[in-house]
């Protein structure tokens, strides 16, 4: 028989229900013959008792014909009534299991998410086997920056390269790995339930066969391998690369950090491995099939634990490095200390090249709330850490990845005016352009009003808050 499929469950469910009733009759001195079952009483005046079996699907049978050595058959319900406690048993056993989060859509937010790591990579990767390309507009109008800003001296023009090229290029460089840790956990729940589908399948065939072994009147084993919980660690390295288990900052010049997020130990999450029960008999067929599930769900609880933790540990190192996601301006408030040995080249850097990094910057936010892992992984309440999975933390840090984007993009816009304001004040001093200049700074001074830190919840690691 080839590998059973979690999409052939509910065809695997009716043929386990079929082969557990024939253990349960065989356990009652049944044994099948065609289409019925039967038994030869012990009692002088009953000849046999024949019994209908169910359809393959499991559906229907159990009615019974008596038949005597000395009168005519008696025909009753019989096992009726047993035949449907068993299918119960078996529905309340796999009920939770019927509808697994489906890999496939939780790729398609996986590849929502990939589309916001493209614009913000300065160089190509490889992420999940698959070959990401660097951004246009935002790496092509840095290096166009770093190429003017020596177009400026002075101590003003130090504080704006500092700011819209070092500063910038690194806060980039962080936002975009917020956004490959975010893909990486919907690949590590893709990986989980792409395997507890299979794992699934794979006990109810097995018990199928262990109760066929029954009816047959042998005894068998019931073997299932679980190795799901440690895929977590898997999904997060194969988006990401290898992360690193250690969470830290680098100061890479001018006070500004790269921010490395931290993955997952695989050796610290531990999984059921073999899970095997010796079956004789109808109860222990069905007990050692509650066995196997419990440990898939064991392995997915562990998983998901492991990872929902593993999110917590990164947003507090993110909140933990503000600035390395904030360009904290310092407006420019007059001319003095800025002397521009190219206008063009200084303005183009205020007029040409920063505002297309803001509204990238703008837009990749609003696409950063396209994509969730909560509508992909929902499942029953009782399997793994709930219904919503590790769900709600991802959204917690996919919503500070939304909020410090658009804090970003505020940050570029309002310094790149500033910035034209004071260029275009030496070009033309005049009321209106010294006025000009004074609001670009007190736009800058008041701020964004955008605040990504004021909301961040405290969350427990096993899926609530």
């Amino acid at each position: 028989m080839t590998d059973p499929t979690y999409d052939s469950l509910d065809m695997l469910i009716g043929e386990l229900k079929r082969s557990a009733i024939d253990a349960y009759m065989r356990d009652h001195g049944y044994t099948v013959s065609g289409s019925s079952y039967e038994k030869v009483a012990p009692n002088r005046s009953v000849g046999e008792s024949v019994v209908e079996c169910p359809q393959e699907d499991g559906s229907g049978g159990g009615k019974e014909v008596v038949y005597f050595t000395d009168g005519p058959p008696s025909k009753s319900e019989g096992y009726c009534d047993s035949f449907d406690e068993i299918r119960q048993k078996i529905d309340k056993l796999l009920k939770k299991w019927k509808d697994l989060p489906s890999p496939r859509e939780i790729e398609i937010e996986s590849s929502k998410c990939l589309e916001v790591t493209k614009v913000l990579a300065s160089t190509a990767t490889t992420q999940n086997g698959l070959m990401v390309p660097a951004g246009m507009v935002i790496p092509a109008n840095l290096e166009l920056i770093g190429h003017k800003l020596r177009s400026m001296k002075g101590e003003t023009a130090d504080a704006i390269q500092a700011k819209f090229l070092t500063a910038l290029s690194a806060a980039v460089g962080n936002l975009n790995r917020i956004s490959i840790y975010l893909g990486g956990s919907l690949v590590a729940e893709g990986k989980v339930f792409s395997a507890a589908r299979k794992a699934v399948a794979k006990a109810v065939l097995e018990a199928k066969k262990a109760c066929d072994s029954v009816a047959r009147g042998g005894r068998s084993e019931l073997k299932i391998v679980v190795k799901i919980a440690k895929l977590v660690a898997d999904g997060i390295a194969a988006f990401t690369g290898p992360l690193g288990a250690a969470y830290k900052a680098t100061t890479i010049g001018s006070g500004v950090s790269s921010v490395a997020l931290g993955g997952i130990d695989a050796s610290e999450v531990e999984s059921s491995g073999e899970v095997h029960s010796n079956v004789g008999n109808y109860d222990q067929a069905l007990t050692a099939l509650g066995k196997a599930l419990d440990a898939i769900n064991f392995d997915i609880r562990n998983g998901e634990s492991a990872l929902s933790a593993n999110i917590v540990d990164n947003i507090d190192i993110i909140t933990g490095n503000r600035s390395a996601f904030d360009l904290s301006i310092e407006p420019i408030r007059s001319k003095e200390k800025l002397l521009i040995v190219v206008p063009e080249d200084a303005m183009a850097i205020a007029k040409s090249h920063l505002p297309p990094i803001a509204e990238e910057l703008s837009k990749t936010a609003r696409s950063a709330l396209g994509f969730s892992m909560t509508t992909a992984v929902m499942r029953d309440e009782g399997v793994g850490i709930g219904s919503k999975g590790p769900g709600e933390m991802f959204a917690s840090m996919r919503t500070l990845l939304y909020e410090l984007l658009r804090e970003l993009a505020w940050d570029v816009e309002n310094g790149a005016a500033n910035l034209r304001s004071a260029i275009e004040l030496i070009e033309n001093e005049d009321a209106n352009s010294k006025a000009a200049l004074e609001q670009s700074a007190r736009n800058i001074d008041k701020g964004s009003q955008i605040d990504p830190w004021n909301h961040h919840q405290t969350w427990d690691p096993h899926g609530s808050m």
